[in-house]
Formats: structure tokens, sequence, C-alpha cells
């Protein structure tokens, strides 16, 4: 059974032009850090995400917050340095993802809850 983890960090996308160049370093980093030690992945799987996003990240003219998109693409990536190092196409392996984005409460650090469990195929 998968165990849920916890990534500590700031949430952030892959680099986009403007934006905090150093930010989508630091996340990256953060994820390859803390997820060194999670057990190898090279079959299909699903991936299950919880961004949890410091509250400013959601402002009048973005108010639902930075793409979900571009902050899977940059996890995918840092997974596959990781947990996904050993499959063939690295993070090909996941077949079905459920991702979800949101602030963080009063006192909630940010980061995101990741979960990744096996999924048979086809």
């Amino acid at each position: 059974m998968a165990v849920p983890r916890f990534i500590k960090g700031d949430p952030y996308p892959a680099r986009k032009a403007g934006g905090n160049e150093a930010a989508p370093d630091a996340w990256f980093n953060a994820i390859v850090n803390q997820t060194r030690d999670m057990v190898p992945v090279k079959d299909p799987c699903r991936l299950d995400v919880e961004f949890i996003l410091n509250k400013s990240r959601f402002t009048d003219d973005v108010p639902y917050g930075t793409d979900l998109d571009n902050l899977l693409e940059l996890l995918f990536d840092a997974l596959g340095e990781t947990v996904f190092l050993t499959a063939k196409r690295k993070d090909s392996v996941i077949v079905e993802v459920h991702a979800i984005k949101r602030w963080a409460k009063e006192g909630e650090l940010a980061g995101a809850i990741i979960q990744v469990s096996p999924r048979s195929w086809p």
C-alpha cells in the first residue's frame, strides 16, 4: 500500500518568463531531496497530489492560483530524478493522476502531499 509523502516547500511551476527565477529550481530541488528514499517505481502507477500553496499566490489577477498543469510538469520532472529514475521513459509510467491545488490554511506549511500507487495497465 502506498503511503502519502509530504514535500515541504513552495510549489512552483516550471520556469516562466517574468517570474521568480530561483523559485522553480528551489522547488525542484526540494522534491528531489525529499523523495530520494521513496521506493522506485518502474511499472504503471497512479499519482495523487495535493498542492498546498501560499495564500499570496492567489491574487486578483490570478484568483485560482498557479496553473495546475504547470505545477504537475515540474513535479513530474523532479520525480523523474528519483521515484521514476529506473522507469523506461521515467514519468510515462504515470497512467492516472488526481491533482488538486489549494491555499495553505492558517499555520499550515506550503508544499505537496503525494502518493504513488500501483495501477493495472491496460
